[in-house]
């Protein structure tokens, strides 16, 4: 079982001095592809998520605010930079994060699928 992400990203110059980024998981194997986490409050982007924000924060706005929960997941995220060095940053960064998740991902998914047998005594 190994854990893949597949994202892609759309470099845009939005006036002379802010440039947009849009990351995009476009496709996951054995992940749920919303990784991208946002504050419930703001509905500003916070993180990647984690193997904990996976498990528990939803993949929507809505279930988050009835939950009174202070994250949702979504799959994408749109930032703007002031200069293209942060911009390709961020891309760099959040490459680094993912294949950190997929790693830990797949060791927390092999830690729990499969089988095993005990004998408790008393």
């Amino acid at each position: 079982m190994a854990v893949s992400i597949t994202r892609s990203v759309v470099n845009s110059v939005i006036s002379g001095t802010a440039y947009q980024v849009v990351v995009t998981v476009t496709a996951t194997t054995d992940i749920d592809d919303a990784l991208f986490l946002y504050a419930t409050g703001s509905q500003l982007y916070s993180n990647i998520a984690s193997i904990y924000d996976l498990e528990t924060f939803p993949d929507n706005l809505l279930d988050a605010q009835t939950g009174s929960l202070g994250y949702y997941r979504q799959n994408t995220v749109t930032r703007a930079f002031s200069s293209v060095d942060s911009a390709k940053a961020f891309i760099a960064d959040v490459d680094a994060r993912f294949k950190h998740l997929a790693v830990e991902y797949t060791k927390f998914l092999t830690g729990f699928v499969g089988s095993s047998s005990t004998t408790i005594t008393g």
